[in-house]
């Protein structure tokens, strides 16, 4: 596939998840790993340039890539969420210290010593 219709379909792609990155639903990393994933997958669907020449074939793409690109957000999104249901109440948006205590409160970090115990 060449360098140009490459390009074209990672367009295509930007053109889908610029609306959601905007919004400050993505962040910039989740940004470029779905453009890149999403258009590796295209190029194997689209196959040759012939099939993104032809407008009504190029639309088609487009709403391909649109579809593709709300699957890897709802993917993203259902594991966001998932992770805030396993960090014990602390949702994802509240600010943490640098020892992982909520802003308003220290952890108590110290140890409690251990008796030794023999081995035999």
């Amino acid at each position: 596939m060449s360098f140009s219709t490459k390009d074209e379909i990672r367009k295509m792609v930007g053109a889908a998840l610029k609306p959601h990155f905007h919004a400050k639903e993505i962040t910039k990393q989740q940004y470029t790993d779905i453009c890149r994933d999403v258009s590796r997958m295209m190029y194997d669907k689209v196959g040759d340039a012939k099939s993104i020449a032809d407008q009504e074939e190029r639309n088609k793409w487009v709403d391909v890539a649109a579809e593709e690109v709300e699957k890897a957000l709802g993917n993203i999104m259902e594991h966001q969420t998932s992770l805030r249901i396993t960090t014990n109440g602390v949702d994802k948006n509240e600010r943490l210290d640098i020892d992982g205590a909520h802003q308003d409160e220290k952890l108590d970090i110290t140890s409690t010593p251990v008796e030794a115990v023999e081995v035999s």
